[in-house]
């Protein structure tokens, strides 16, 4: 069967919007699942992804724009979870997850909190010697399945937000 010019035409420009779209959503490879991801307030991209190779969860947290990501964390990928902590509180229409990692020295706290039907989510920035920490705030938040992370990494047992699992 032979296919008229203008189908190739839009199978093309269908295959074109379609990676566009589902693109822009995150920063994330395409060989890689989307954990979560949300556009920030200053219209950068906040997105945490995930692979299995070699048997072993792969985390990486991306930040940035689309051409321009500006972190990864971290460089090296396989196993790397352990690099990763999480608390997680969960109460009837409350549902608050943090995921934490530390980077020359700095404290990064991603979180996504569910009250009702409002969900503020974001990155939190500690440095060193500072007592007043950098909140970077999502502005829109595309996907969210960070909860699911409380599968495979460990519990921040010293944080009072405790540790409940997303099973």
């Amino acid at each position: 069967m032979h296919l008229p010019k203008s189908s190739y035409l839009f199978i093309g420009f269908f295959i074109f919007l379609t990676n566009n779209v589902l693109g822009a959503n995150s920063l994330c490879n395409l060989s890689e699942d989307i954990i979560f991801s949300c556009d920030m307030k200053n219209n950068k991209k906040l997105s945490i992804c995930s692979k299995v190779e070699n048997k072993q969860l792969t985390i990486n947290y991306k930040y940035g724009e689309i051409k321009n990501i500006e972190m990864i964390f971290p460089k090296q990928n396989a196993g790397n979870n352990t690099l990763f902590k999480y608390n997680h509180y969960i109460r009837y229409q409350t549902d608050y997850f943090r995921l934490a990692f530390k980077n020359n020295d700095y404290l990064y706290e991603i979180y996504r909190n569910y009250d009702g039907n409002k969900v503020n989510a974001g990155v939190i920035v500690s440095e060193p010697l500072s007592t007043r920490p950098y909140d970077n705030m999502c502005k829109t938040v595309e996907i969210d399945n960070i909860s699911n992370l409380s599968k495979y990494i460990n519990c921040d047992t010293d944080y009072a937000l405790g540790c409940a699992s997303a099973e």
